[in-house]
């Protein structure tokens, strides 16, 4: 059984069911390892267990028999992909990702931890001729032995694809028409169908869903983009839902000072894995530029976030003789 709205790797289910033959009972299956450990985080004390193996034959299904149904820890078959997150020793992956997605930061880890996984599945390959034959592709197509380079061979391009030659672009995957303007370094990300990262913009292990836009000199590490929304600020480990906008200037912040980020579970708080976590953006919702959201805060849909000095009210006060005057609380005040 698969909970709905359950990320599962690609050999999850198998693995899943091996084991459950394997126990020969019902059974609620935990990954193990560092991954585990991690999901145990995300689950927030409700239990990281994703799916249930039922054995055939036994009683009618109800919830007191899942319930009931023993907890087992299935190895997790994980590597430990170096480099990760500021600060830590590294980002485990595997194929076997069982995490049940409730919240921002879990669809958020969600797609960071299938990241590596779906990447080397569709530019390096699963089977040894295929990995044999793309490698040699990528060894000719970057003329080199050097990491970067090898990563740009590897780097898969759909129908109507474009970097700029100046741009630099490692291990990535571009969906069609998608587009990368002059200066721009993207690293370890998949960009959906028409997405668009402008000038001298930087992200790193990004997900961008079709019509997204990063724009000129934005930097998004380990995000996640909606459709059609607009990246223009500073942010890591944060979830942009459709259509919404962090505008050129404001920041999204992820580290708290001293202890780890909270985020509202429900009516709880709760650390964030790693004790970091972004921000999230609603459907919809606008952070204008000058504004700095704390870490872990979500913005619900279709809210607008301006700056204390943003103006709203240009027009000049009645009676007003200077000619000069200061944005205070969005309206032009005399200085």
């Amino acid at each position: 059984m698969v909970p709905d709205g359950t990320a599962v790797g690609p050999s999850a289910l198998q693995a899943a069911l091996g084991e459950g033959r394997r126990v020969g009972r019902d059974v609620r299956l935990r990954l193990g390892g560092r991954i585990g450990a991690l999901l145990e985080q995300l689950a927030w004390g409700a239990g990281a267990e994703g799916l249930v193996y039922l054995r055939p034959g036994g009683e009618a299904v109800s919830p007191a028999r899942l319930a009931a149904a023993e907890v087992v820890v299935l190895d997790p078959a994980e590597r430990l992909l170096p480099g990760g997150l500021d600060g830590a020793e590294g980002l485990p992956v595997s194929d076997r990702l069982i995490l049940p997605v409730r919240h921002w930061l879990q669809l958020l880890w969600a797609n960071l931890l299938g990241l590596g996984p779906a990447l080397w599945g569709a530019l390096v390959g699963r089977s040894a001729p295929l990995i044999l034959w793309r490698t040699l592709r990528a060894l000719a197509r970057a003329r080199s032995f050097s990491a970067p380079r090898l990563a740009w061979g590897f780097t898969r391009l759909d129908r109507g694809a474009w970097v700029h030659p100046s741009a630099v672009v490692e291990g990535c995957w571009l969906g069609e028409g998608a587009r990368v303007g002059a200066g721009a370094v993207l690293r370890g990300c998949v960009l959906g169908a028409g997405v668009r990262v402008e000038e001298q913009a930087l992200i790193e292990g990004v997900v961008a869903a079709p019509g997204a836009v990063v724009q000129r000199q934005a930097m998004l590490k380990f995000g996640v983009l909606g459709p059609g929304a607009a990246m223009g600020g500073v942010t890591q480990l944060s979830v942009l839902g459709a259509g919404a906008a962090l505008k050129l200037g404001s920041y999204g912040m992820d580290q708290g000072l001293g202890r780890a980020v909270r985020v509202q579970v429900g009516q709880g708080l709760f650390d964030a894995p790693m004790g970091l976590a972004g921000i999230c953006l609603g459907a919809g919702a606008l952070v204008g530029s000058g504004v700095h959201v704390a870490p872990g805060r979500v913005i619900p849909p279709n809210i607008n976030v301006l700056a204390d000095h943003a103006l709203t009210h240009p027009v000049a006060p009645s009676g007003a003789g200077a000619s000069s005057f200061v944005v205070r609380g969005g309206r032009l005040v005399s200085p």
